[in-house]
């Protein structure tokens, strides 16, 4: 029971989440020395920061999509999390980081954008999901 409720996977979800920002706060604070490591170019060393930036925003959501995630394939709710995927896939993956780098031209940059948008939508409707309980009512098909 407990491993199915709703308050132990919010509660895992914000472990997920807490976890990000104990390593993104140590990303953020060594930023800089982390891209000097590989490089000494000073436009690259710009871009890196605010890659970095992007990444420890993109990493909260994901954080918690993972914990959902995987207490709905422990619901055998496998099915709901493939389409969920190829949705997302389709819509941000595909179709918005197409139009955000090559018309909008913000490469890595927009790349890492619209990952933190597809995590985000994910672990809302994830989120949703569990908390309506739908994934009880489907069956392990074997």
């Amino acid at each position: 029971m407990l491993i199915t409720s709703i308050p132990a996977a919010l509660f895992s979800s914000l472990i997920g989440v807490g976890a990000a920002v104990l390593l993104n706060s140590i990303l953020f604070i060594f930023k800089k020395y982390i891209i000097l490591t590989f490089t000494l170019d000073i436009k690259v060393v710009e871009l890196g920061i605010n890659m970095i930036f992007i990444l420890a925003l993109v990493q909260l959501p994901k954080g918690a999509n993972i914990v959902l995630s995987y207490r709905l394939r422990g619901g055998v709710d496998i099915k709901w999390l493939i389409w969920i995927i190829i949705v997302s896939v389709f819509i941000f993956e595909i179709n918005l980081v197409f139009t955000l780098v090559f018309f909008l031209h913000l490469h890595s940059i927009g790349i890492w954008a619209v990952k933190g948008i597809d995590e985000l939508s994910r672990v809302i409707v994830n989120y949703i999901r569990f908390y309506k309980k739908d994934w009880k009512n489907t069956a392990l098909n074997l």
